[in-house]
């Protein structure tokens, strides 16, 4: 039996992407740069179109239900997160040593 090995990526290759794997793959993208801390003034951005990405996959014709449901339940942890304000922790302050 004929073993099958994956494409390597090339630049051409993301052309092969259909429109909801090529939305999911923007998504991941954008995810793993906020994820890493990228993004700096265009962090809120970044958030708003992971959301925007994320409602899109939620009603995408060629997604199951299931991911439907997941796409869903990632919104609104994203919302949640989105609006936590900064999720950068260079930015957080640091909690008192004390009260007076």
């Amino acid at each position: 039996m004929p073993t099958t090995h994956p494409t390597p990526f090339s630049a051409s290759s993301e052309y092969l992407l259909g429109s909801a794997e090529a939305l999911l793959a923007g998504t991941l993208a954008l995810m793993t740069a906020i994820a890493q801390g990228c993004g700096g003034e265009h962090r809120a951005a970044m958030q708003r179109k992971v959301l925007a990405n994320l409602a899109e996959l939620e009603h995408h014709p060629d997604v199951s239900q299931q991911f439907q449901a997941v796409s869903a339940h990632l919104q609104q942890h994203w919302a949640a997160l989105a609006g936590q304000g900064s999720t950068d922790p260079r930015l957080w302050q640091r909690a008192a040593g004390g009260v007076q």
